[in-house]
């Protein structure tokens, strides 16, 4: 009879160390689960005023963010400013999208002291310095080497169109040459397109210097999934029909000091930085309510960096000087 009860002991004890045992485990699993969650919904709450990407596979896409150091509001007349130029002494040249006028804003009266009538209303997208000349650049592909007193020395017609949307613009004083991106182009194009014209020859080279390829890893993360995490939403970047990210250049600048080259899409709230080859890096990204949509960058000759922003509902255009912090 002792043993018959030793026995049922010794199995009762068995029986609790098992259940024991499962619900150890099954508390392990279901405490590592709400841990999960828990951390799931700190970042869904994540404050941030920058476009980052949603996933921690693309937020190698953004490698840094531009930070405003200074600012100076424009006048009317330029809400719609779409280019600017150094011009030295604390001066910038700009144009806009409808008037056939340089303006030459001083910085340190924070004021316009010239305008420079050149042409008709039209569409204008780029303006640059060279040699003494200004350059202004047409969407449509029409290029105007102006004298400063306004006078037209040439029209080059390239042969770029309207479609291609000729809005990014940059004297590329290394080699002496402008070079000339397409914003849109022909529909399903796979790739966006930079050309050069030769100040020395006079000649535009019809091979592409620099090409963005629309699928490249780089180009397609950093926008088709980049959402404002405080809202959750994405950002509403536009896909080509394969459903690659379509950055829209609105300008292009190379960098004195690096040799980078930085695109901007203005549409899209970011720069696209290359590198010296033209093969992408990452994305840096911006305040949204700050640069509502960059359409004009120039670095000064000592590496300052200045962009200007059209205006926007309740905000007047502005040139800014900014800085960029990396990641």
């Amino acid at each position: 009879m002792k043993d018959y009860r030793l026995a049922l002991l010794l199995i009762g004890l068995v029986v609790i160390v098992i259940l024991g045992s499962g619900i150890y485990i099954y508390s392990e699993k279901n405490t590592a689960t709400s841990v999960q969650e828990i951390n799931i919904k700190k970042v869904k709450k994540t404050k941030n005023k920058d476009l980052v990407p949603a996933s921690a596979t693309n937020a190698a896409c953004v490698g840094g963010r531009l930070v405003e150091t200074a600012s100076w509001s424009m006048p009317d007349e330029l809400f719609e400013i779409s280019s600017i130029a150094w011009l030295g002494k604390d001066k910038i040249a700009a144009v806009q999208d409808q008037k056939g006028i340089i303006y030459v804003y001083d910085l340190a009266s924070k004021k316009v002291v010239k305008r420079i009538n050149f042409g008709n209303d039209g569409d204008y997208e780029g303006i640059a310095f060279a040699g003494g000349h200004f350059f202004v650049m047409r969407s449509d592909g029409y290029m105007f080497e102006v004298e400063q007193s306004g006078k037209v020395l040439k029209e080059y017609d390239l042969p770029l169109t309207a479609k291609d949307n000729t809005e990014p613009f940059y004297y590329d004083a290394a080699k002496n040459r402008m070079l000339i991106g397409q914003k849109d182009g022909e529909k399903g194009l796979a790739s966006k397109s930079f050309f050069a014209f030769d100040l020395t020859t006079k000649k535009f080279n019809p091979k592409p210097v620099y090409s963005i390829d629309l699928k490249d890893n780089i180009v397609s993360c950093g926008s088709v999934t980049a959402v404002d995490p405080g809202k959750g939403k994405k950002s509403g970047k536009k896909k080509n029909s394969k459903g690659n990210a379509n950055i829209r250049p609105s300008e292009i600048v190379i960098d004195p000091k690096s040799g980078n080259i930085l695109v901007a899409d203005g549409p899209g709230q970011r720069i696209l930085v290359l590198s010296p080859e033209g093969k992408p890096k990452y994305y840096l990204s911006m305040d949204k309510n700050s640069f509502p949509q960059v359409e004009g960058m120039l670095f000064t000759p000592s590496g300052e960096f200045y962009i200007s922003t059209e205006g926007a509902k309740g905000q007047a255009a502005k040139i800014s000087k900014v800085r960029v912090e990396l990641y």
